[in-house]
């Protein structure tokens, strides 16, 4: 697996059309892809340059973005994800952005208050093989999309940031949380876990 650290040039009409809209930016992700399915996250950011973080198991082609979109990415560094370090009852520093959600007679409901949307992570700790030391949330919003630019192909969803400590309790299952994503939301940047110093 690999995760490529994108840095985005605001000045960029497309890069701020994506930015703000999560549709749009999945679907040039897509361009560079080639259609294969990853995992992405938009990071902390200054007014001049947007930091994008992407998991993908071959490698993208960028280029295929920047033929359409010139001044799109300023730069793009590409590695590889040394899954051999992550060690059954290792602990480890992680950040997740995800879409805490319940279902309830059959429908989604967006989790809201740290307390819950902490609980949340803990049911997912415990479905993906790891166990939360501690956790906080760094961030709550609501994010809004359009497809295909009508209004039935609207999408809203919450999304929440979560950084803190885990320890990995089950290997095999962990390593697939890392490859395949957390919770609901993952095509619109969330489901996305990273583990400091991999």
């Amino acid at each position: 697996m690999n995760i490529s650290r994108v840095l985005l040039d605001m000045r960029s009409s497309q890069v701020r059309r994506d930015v703000s809209d999560p549709y749009s930016m999945h679907a040039t992700l897509m361009r560079a892809s080639a259609g294969e399915r990853v995992l992405w996250r938009l990071e902390p950011c200054d007014t001049r340059i947007q930091s994008l973080l992407v998991a993908h198991e071959q490698l993208l082609n960028y280029g295929n973005v920047r033929d359409r979109y010139p001044d799109y990415l300023a730069t793009v560094e590409t590695r590889r994800i040394r899954m051999e370090n992550v060690k059954a009852g290792g602990v480890y520093r992680f950040r997740l952005t995800g879409n805490p959600t319940v279902t309830r007679e059959g429908k989604r409901y967006a989790l809201s208050g740290p307390a819950d949307q902490l609980l949340w992570l803990s049911r997912q700790g415990s479905r993906c093989g790891f166990t939360v030391l501690g956790a906080l949330v760094s961030e709550d919003r609501f994010r809004k999309g359009r497809r295909h630019n009508d209004d039935i192909g609207r999408i809203a969803f919450r999304s929440v940031a979560f950084d803190g400590h885990l320890r990995v309790q089950d290997l095999p299952v962990f390593h697939e949380a890392l490859r395949m994503g957390i919770g609901h939301g993952k095509a619109f940047g969330c489901g996305l876990l990273t583990l400091a110093g991999l």
